[in-house]
């Protein structure tokens, strides 16, 4: 992908159906690619990411900034649902 220089972090959906993924890159965002299309959706973030993960039912995206805050998204609409801090 030339969006990434270093892909660091991935997860892959409960479902099978996507993967997300994030690292160093040009621009700071996690991507998200269905597997079945092709089709990849961009959450763009302000900060480097510590880690991603799928809920158990595939309902949510989990990402974890460095800043310890936890950003909470709708798997299908990619939307922003919270920001909790920890």
């Amino acid at each position: 992908n030339d969006d990434f220089i270093d892909i660091k972090i991935i997860a892959w959906s409960p479902d099978s159906t996507s993967l997300a993924y994030g690292g160093l890159s040009k621009k700071n965002v996690i991507k998200v690619r269905s597997l079945e299309s092709g089709v990849c959706g961009e959450l763009p973030l302000d900060l480097s990411i510590a880690a991603i993960s799928y809920d158990p039912f595939g309902k949510y995206l989990l990402v974890l900034a460095r800043n310890n805050i936890l950003y909470v998204y709708n798997c299908t609409s990619l939307a922003k649902l919270q920001e909790i801090p920890l």
